[in-house]
């Protein structure tokens, strides 16, 4: 089956580059024939990721590594995306993406509510639904791959799939 890139870009991630990216896969829709609520979803999936990345690229960021790429192959939509983040950090990443793969579609609904509610706040300001809304989104594991990048630095790889129901 053939695939379709849709989206692939690669450099540094700031609010700006988000509105185009959003930009250019909106205008890319209509001639790839991409249904109404997949196009949504990618959406929402695809935000998520770059914010993530801008969030939370935590070593010096290297335009090569910090990219995102979304591709179609049938009825599968997968986004693919890539930052670097300090080693230390790599454990509590896993840890939690492991919990919400481990969970059934009203679980990770239930893990969402209860980390909406409980009041605590990441260091950079946000309440960590991030991922959980991504996997939410989904309905699919999310999955993952860490690579080590010098000294202090992990190159964080993660992939979506969505598929058309």
């Amino acid at each position: 089956m053939e695939t379709t890139l849709i989206l692939d870009y690669k450099g540094s991630i700031r609010y700006e580059t988000i509105g185009e990216l959003i930009h250019n896969f909106k205008q890319s829709v209509p001639s790839l024939g991409i249904p109404v609520s997949i196009y949504k979803r990618l959406l929402l999936i695809m935000i998520e990721s770059l914010e993530n990345i801008m969030k939370h690229s935590e070593c010096q960021p290297d335009p090569e590594l910090t990219w995102l790429r979304m591709e179609r192959c049938g009825n599968c939509y997968t986004i693919t995306s890539s930052n670097l983040m300090q080693k230390e950090n790599a454990d509590s990443l896993k840890q939690r993406i492991d919990l919400l793969n481990s969970l059934d579609a009203q679980g990770v609904k239930d893990f969402y509510k209860s980390t909406i509610t409980n009041g605590v706040f990441t260091k950079r300001g946000g309440a960590g639904l991030g991922l959980i809304e991504i996997a939410k989104i989904s309905g699919n594991p999310i999955k993952y791959n860490f690579e080590s990048s010098g000294e202090s630095c992990m190159r964080y790889t993660q992939q979506i799939t969505v598929y058309e129901k």
